[in-house]
């Protein structure tokens, strides 16, 4: 599908824009979801923050994954139930407060409703998803004809 929005072109960037791709590693600079944003600055800006490419890969295996904390994993949990259930089971909600402040759950909750958004909004504007973060993790029947899934890790669903 063609992007509704299309990326800025590095090139053609105004110098405030140019200056936010210039805190962004050479290779995610070339990426199309940062490149539709830079049509709004003030949206991307937030999103220079990186995330690890090791810590991408290990959400895939899910919150058992070596590597997290316990607090991690309690979030990682809570986070599953959100995308199966769109709410918690008091067993998720004290695994969350066994190790978060109520601040941080509700961070994490509305920060969970916004990658939703953001899912749907990168899909509403039909912004093409980049080869190198490629379908490779992602089945396609858990894209069902979108770039990006509206869960932030796919679970097959249980057997029926």
């Amino acid at each position: 599908m063609k992007p509704r929005i299309p990326p800025v072109s590095l090139e053609d960037a105004d110098a405030p824009t140019r200056e936010l791709f210039s805190q962004l590693r050479k290779e995610t600079r070339k990426m199309n979801v940062f490149r539709t944003f830079a049509h709004h600055p003030d949206l991307m800006r937030p999103w220079l923050s990186g995330v690890l490419d090791a810590d991408l890969e290990r959400l895939t295996q899910g919150p058992d994954a070596e590597g997290w904390s316990i607090a991690e994993a309690a979030a990682l949990r809570a986070t599953d139930e959100l995308i199966e259930r769109h709410t918690l089971a008091d067993a998720a909600w004290a695994g969350l407060t066994a190790h978060f402040t109520t601040q941080q759950i509700l961070d994490l909750i509305f920060l969970f409703g916004q990658y939703q958004l953001v899912a749907s909004a990168l899909n509403a504007l039909r912004v093409e998803r980049d080869d190198r973060l490629g379908r490779r993790q992602v089945p396609e029947q858990a894209l069902a004809g979108r770039p990006f899934p509206l869960t932030p890790r796919y679970r097959p669903p249980a057997p029926t």
